[in-house]
């Protein structure tokens, strides 16, 4: 598990995005969104580079409006810290292939 600072379009964190050396050792991202729209924006921007989203996080857990609003535009899982905290369920989230609405 590796996290990834700052935002998706900052000039330095979308080149190693979009870096085949970077992508091709990507199994799964988890994106962490501070609300719905953003989570929508996000995760659509990481599944047209062809990064594999396989839920979202963050700030918006919060909210569980916005957890449901990000889960109806998405179609993706959102996880709580304690989720992703809980071993089991955590290795399950590379099992299962999941694919943005976008």
């Amino acid at each position: 598990m590796l996290e990834i600072a700052d935002g998706l379009i900052q000039r330095e964190t979308e080149a190693l995005l979009v870096s085949p050396c970077f992508s091709d050792g990507v199994d799964g991202v988890i994106f962490a969104a501070g609300d719905a729209l953003a989570a929508f924006a996000g995760a659509a921007w990481l599944a047209r580079t062809g990064l594999p989203v396989l839920g979202l996080s963050g700030v918006l857990t919060g909210s569980p409006l916005a957890m449901r609003e990000a889960e109806l535009a998405t179609g993706l899982p959102v996880f709580t810290i304690d989720l992703l905290r809980d071993h089991e369920h955590a290795n399950r989230l590379l099992q299962v292939p999941r694919e943005v609405r976008v």
